[in-house]
């Protein structure tokens, strides 16, 4: 059994994983999940995208925009436990028969972008990959003036290259 927490932040930091789709690991279970994550987009003001799995694998059907990513990263720092997903440098999941000591995660894109943005504090970020469409990412973050900054970048040539776009925006806009 996996409890939210663990499932939440392994969906998150590492989405390859086995567990990288619902807890039931059916086709309908799959469907299901990607239904509700089509309503929830849409809640959020998402506009063209649609989701057809939980782990942001290849499928011809599965698409989003930059807007729309950033609309539903808006919509995930406006809920504590989504921001506090996407806030965590480091989690551990807990110990199980196939991992004894525990599987430790890390947010290292979150991490990097902390380590050179002058001027504005990330607070949270998530990635993705497909060699379809490249490094992609959004990320939060407050200006040393108080302004919030979403920032959504797409189709990198590399997660460094996401990194330095991130950097770049947010100490461009971030005075």
């Amino acid at each position: 059994h996996v409890n939210k927490k663990t499932d939440a932040y392994s969906k998150k930091i590492a989405k390859l994983s086995s567990s990288g789709k619902t807890y039931d690991e059916s086709e309908v279970a799959i469907s299901v999940f990607a239904d509700m994550m089509n309503q929830r987009a849409k809640q959020a003001g998402a506009k063209n995208s649609h989701f057809k799995n939980p782990n942001g694998l290849f499928d011809k059907d599965h698409y989003t925009t930059c807007y729309d990513m950033a609309m539903i990263m808006k919509a995930a720092v406006q809920n504590d436990f989504c921001r506090e997903v996407l806030s965590c440098h480091c989690y551990t999941i807990p110990e199980s028969e196939n991992h004894p000591e525990g599987i430790v995660l890390s947010n290292w894109f979150l991490r990097r972008i902390e380590d050179h943005v002058e001027k504005s504090q990330v607070i949270a970020a998530k990635t993705g990959f497909v060699a379809q469409s490249g490094s992609c990412a959004a990320s939060y973050g407050i200006a040393n003036d108080g302004t919030p900054y979403i920032c959504v970048t797409g189709k990198s040539y590399s997660s460094w290259g996401c990194i330095y776009d991130h950097i770049a925006m947010y100490d461009k806009y971030g005075e």
